[in-house]
């Protein structure tokens, strides 16, 4: 019966693992050179407007980004309605929180292979997702980094 149970563990830690036996690629940023996939398969994006929204419309494969909430508490992507038509209720793409409030937590269950964001990122927040192994998370203005 106890055997069972480091079984269980190993698969459910297996299953849980984001995809990181993909073909990689150099990636040359102000703050350094690092490892992304070739063909992601999971984005985050930590900003809608800029990187989500762009990202979406070129067909690549975002599961989640950070957003805004109206006073409602409705979730809503910066000028996602405006031209192209996308927003959280119509895509598959899950709220992972504000641009200060990222939920850590909700961007690790999308098991993402690749998380993009920018310069405003808290540091923090960059920590936690690095502590997870995720390729490609930005560094912040107080790192004085662009890419990390």
């Amino acid at each position: 019966m106890n055997l069972l149970k480091p079984g269980a563990l190993a698969l459910a830690l297996a299953l849980a693992a984001p995809a990181f036996a993909q073909e990689t690629r150099s990636f040359t940023a102000a703050n350094g050179t690092f490892e992304i996939p070739v063909a992601p398969q999971r984005i985050v994006a930590l900003n809608d407007q800029i990187v989500a929204l762009p990202l979406y419309e070129l067909g690549a494969p975002v599961v989640g980004s950070a957003g805004c909430v109206d006073a409602d508490g409705n979730f809503y992507m910066r000028g996602g309605m405006d031209t192209p038509g996308i927003d959280y209720a119509n895509t598959d793409i899950k709220y992972v929180g504000g641009f200060n409030g990222l939920d850590v937590e909700a961007i690790a269950a999308l098991q993402p292979d690749l998380i993009i964001g920018g310069t405003y990122t808290d540091t923090a927040v960059i920590e936690q997702l690095e502590a997870q192994g995720r390729h490609l998370c930005p560094a912040s203005r107080e790192a004085g980094g662009y890419w990390h």
